[in-house]
């Protein structure tokens, strides 16, 4: 039997360099696993949502905190993981993550009312927090300078995949299967995660105790759960009714009494919530605005992209399907292979040449019209899941080196946030990009999909791809400005 890879007192134990190499990938599949599953789980609902809402007899605006609620709670959540990782050693806190989050599935076979079911949801999401906010920073510690980039492009890729399979899997199962399998089709998976995490992932030692910070903790969590529940909620509610404004107002006050609240900590010479120093760094700082930017562009542009291959083109759900799999696809190939050129050729030229890719097929793709071939779509789908796939793992890298490990935990948590962010933002910049294009309701001409109506969906998607093309920009920028300044600094 293969010795562990690190004795629990943190000792490495002298052994072949292939077999610490196997037990690095076991690691490294671990990690993975938990990072496709938390997001597909995050995905697999959104299409369940009317089915749902039909079996539980309630209304679509209570179910669908069923979804958000669960994005919600991992936002807020991710930085005091993080920390707690550096407090308590990251591996215990990613290995307790996944038996919460593997409990807590289990237990919606019991969920026989809604409110039971969000109990449980927030449940779960507290487990994915805990997962989420460690593994980047488990890779970054224990995968060498030389193929770290590697690894983090396959744990992005776990990432993407996740995400955008879910509302496949999750259509598939509501026409064929009970509901209760959208929370349980993801257990026998992770079950060997858990099984391999425990085994395979090193017990790295605590870090130092601090006084946790729970004011900056529950400022950072108003703040941001009152932010996204703005804009998810945006078009529903009206943007500039009194129920968004007052949200946005407490958001602003929430982000605003924590950034003074994280001064007044530092100059006391106690432990802040979020280190605010970590982005004294260019790297960190342009590595964070990019992968905003950039998850931003992506989720803007699939969350849309339906509504035209549906309702203009007219394709199946299962045509529509596969032509959204192309810009996964196209990121899972690119992701490991990215990370491999970015351990040689440098992080900071690799995420480059990733921005400038992107933001070539974003606006490749804004010359979408009603008959556009099939084929060049595809083209500009692949071409935005490989940009795509040479930015993040680079870009994971450029972060994670530039930080010091003891704080490995917490960017990496910080890194998940921005992560989940872009989603959400994405997700309603896009939707509310397209309404604004459109005279009516989007989802009432989806019923009936009149032709006449076609060119105001054309119309509002090329807006979609025009605003994430200047997302890209603006990362392009920013990167370059933070690359100019340390080497300033380094002079």
């Amino acid at each position: 039997m293969a010795q562990p890879l690190v004795k629990p007192h943190g000792v490495v134990p002298p052994q072949r360099t292939g077999a610490r190499a196997a037990e690095l990938n076991r690691m490294l599949l671990a990690i993975c696993l938990g990072a496709f599953v938390s997001h597909l789980t995050a995905g697999i609902v959104n299409i369940a949502l009317p089915g749902l809402s039909a079996t539980f007899q309630q209304d679509i605006s209570l179910m669908q905190w069923v979804a958000s609620g669960y994005l919600l709670v991992i936002a807020a959540l991710l930085p005091m993981m993080g920390k707690w990782g550096d407090r308590f050693g990251n591996r215990r806190i990613h290995n307790i993550g996944y038996i919460i989050f593997g409990l807590s599935s289990l237990l919606t076979l019991f969920a026989n009312t809604i409110y039971g079911l969000l109990l449980l949801r927030v449940i779960q999401a507290f487990g994915a927090a805990m997962f989420q906010a460690t593994n980047i920073g488990l890779v970054s510690r224990y995968f060498p300078a030389e193929s770290r980039g590697r690894a983090l492009g396959f744990v992005s890729t776990a990432v993407a995949l996740g995400a955008l399979s879910g509302p496949m899997i999750g259509g598939l199962i509501m026409d064929w299967l009970n509901w209760h399998w959208l929370f349980l089709i993801h257990v026998p998976v992770l079950v060997i995660a858990t099984l391999l995490a425990f085994r395979y992932i090193p017990a790295d030692p605590p870090g130092a105790a601090h006084t946790p910070d729970w004011v900056g903790g529950i400022l950072f969590a108003v703040g941001i759960v009152a932010f996204i529940f703005s804009i998810s909620n945006g078009n529903a509610w009206g943007w500039t009714s009194y129920g968004i404004m007052f949200t946005f107002a407490l958001s602003l006050l929430a982000l605003a009494g924590l950034y003074c609240w994280l001064g007044r900590r530092v100059r006391r010479k106690r432990e802040p919530f979020i280190n605010v120093s970590l982005f004294a760094k260019p790297t960190v700082l342009a590595g964070m605005f990019v992968g905003l930017t950039t998850f931003i562009a992506v989720f803007a542009t699939q969350v849309t992209l339906p509504f035209y291959l549906l309702g203009v083109r007219h394709f199946a759900p299962t045509q529509a399907g596969m032509m959204i799999m192309m810009y996964p696809v196209a990121l899972g190939i690119m992701g490991p292979i990215s990370g491999s050129l970015s351990d040689k050729h440098g992080s900071s030229r690799i995420t480059m040449i990733g921005l400038i890719f992107m933001s070539g097929s974003l606006i490749f793709l804004c010359s979408i019209g009603n008959q556009t071939p099939v084929s060049l779509l595809a083209l500009g789908l692949l071409g935005l899941g490989a940009g795509m796939g040479m930015v993040t793992s680079p870009n994971y890298s450029l972060i994670m080196g530039s930080v010091d490990k003891s704080n490995l935990g917490a960017v990496g948590g910080l890194v998940a946030l921005v992560r989940n962010l872009g989603l959400v933002i994405g997700t309603a910049m896009g939707i509310a990009l397209l309404d604004y294009a459109f005279p009516g309701s989007i989802s009432r001409w989806m019923a009936t999909k009149e032709v006449a109506y076609a060119p105001y969906v054309v119309s509002g998607l090329r807006t979609v791809f025009m605003i994430s093309f200047a997302f890209c920009l603006l990362g392009i920028l920013f990167l370059r400005l933070a690359l100019r300044r340390r080497a300033l600094q380094a002079k």
